[in-house]
C-alpha cells in the first residue's frame, strides 16, 4: 500500500467542516519515505512553499527521521488536505514518494491502532478536535495582517466631511428644507440684491 494511516468518519457535518476546510488549518502529521537522499535545500524548499498548479503550498514542519542508503523517511505537517498535495511536493523537487502514513490530525494520533480496524473516538478526543480547529483559526488570524480596505461609516465626520459625502450623494442639507442655496459669485451673479 502506498498511502495508509489515519482517517477520521463523522456524520457530524460540522466537525468534518472543521477538520478538512482549509481555513481552519488543523494540523495532519505524516511519515513520508521518498527514494533518495534529500538535500538541505530540499528540506528548505518545502518550508518555504512549492508552487504547485493552483497555489503556492509549504509544509509547516519537516524533520528527517531517518536515511538510508537509497531512501529517507520525513516527518512532515501540514495544515491544508489539497489532492495528493506531498506526492506532488516531493515530485517536484526530484523525489518520489515510496510510502505514506498519515499518523495524527490534531492531537489525535493513530496510536497502536492496526491497518482495517477502528475505534470509537471518546467526548473528550472530539473536544479536542474541536479546540485544535479554533486554534488554528486563531493563529491564521494573527498571522494575517489587515488590509487597508475603505469601511463604511456614517458617524463621527467633520463637517466639512459631512458636506463633501452629501454632495457627491446629491443631497446637501438645505436642499432637504426645500431652500436653494444661492449662487457663487462670478461674472454673471453677485450676492447683493440689484436696484433699479
Amino acid at each position: 500500500r502506498a498511502s495508509e494511516g489515519l482517517i477520521l468518519v463523522t456524520n457530524d457535518g460540522e466537525l468534518g467542516n472543521l477538520l478538512t476546510h482549509p481555513r481552519y488549518g488543523v494540523e495532519k502529521k505524516y511519515l513520508v519515505q521518498i527514494a533518495g537522499i534529500p538535500t538541505a535545500e530540499t528540506i528548505e524548499s518545502l518550508r518555504q512553499g512549492i508552487s504547485l498548479a493552483e497555489a503556492t503550498v509549504q509544509a509547516k514542519k519537516v524533520t528527517v527521521r531517518s536515511q538510508h542508503k537509497q531512501s529517507t523517511v520525513l516527518e512532515m505537517v501540514l495544515d491544508e488536505g489539497r489532492n495528493r498535495e506531498i506526492r506532488r511536493m516531493l515530485a517536484s523537487l526530484g523525489h518520489k514518494v515510496q510510502q505514506l502514513k498519515r499518523i495524527a490530525v490534531g492531537d489525535l494520533t493513530l496510536g497502536n491502532l492496526l491497518p482495517g480496524h477502528w475505534r470509537k473516538l471518546t467526548w473528550e478526543e472530539i473536544e479536542r478536535l474541536r479546540k485544535s480547529a479554533t486554534v488554528a483559526v486563531g493563529d491564521f488570524q494573527r498571522r494575517t495582517p489587515r488590509t487597508n480596505a475603505p469601511k463604511r461609516t456614517y458617524g463621527g465626520r467633520s463637517r466639512t466631511q459631512r458636506e463633501s459625502y452629501n454632495s457627491e450623494a446629491g443631497r446637501r442639507s438645505n436642499d432637504q428644507s426645500g431652500k436653494r442655496r444661492p449662487k457663487r459669485p462670478g461674472k454673471a451673479s453677485s450676492w447683493r440684491k440689484r436696484t433699479r
